[in-house]
């Protein structure tokens, strides 16, 4: 039996944010590894371009810890995208936002990432 191709939903789903959606930003920053010649570890900084769609979170997804009144939902299409990490920045309609839990990759066979489902905080 052939298995579903997920890369059809992905290509959905990238339609469907990039007209719904816009353009933004995600930013990651770690620490380097440790430069003996100057005692220094740099911090480096890695960017990436994408489309999302910036949504409310429903009433219902309040809960007080991890979703809080402010936070705002954003569908990131995951083409071409390396998946986000906690603390994160998303710019995004002229806010920075910072990525929080819950940070939800869709995946559902596990190959091909279709869209991610972010948390986002100012």
């Amino acid at each position: 039996m052939a298995k579903f191709d997920y890369s059809k939903s992905q290509a959905t789903a990238t339609a469907l944010i990039d007209s719904f959606g816009q353009a933004l930003i995600l930013t990651h920053t770690e620490q380097g590894v440790y430069d003996p010649a100057t005692g220094l570890i740099p911090v480096v900084t890695t960017t990436q371009a994408g489309i999302g769609a910036l949504l409310d979170h429903g009433s219902r997804e309040f809960d007080g810890t991890l979703i809080i009144s402010g936070d705002k939902k954003l569908l990131l299409s995951a083409k071409d995208i390396t998946k986000p990490e906690i603390n994160d920045t998303c710019f995004i309609g002229a806010v920075n936002y910072t990525i929080k839990e819950p940070l939800v990759e869709i995946n559902p066979a596990g190959t091909v990432p279709v869209m991610y489902k972010l948390n986002l905080r100012v």
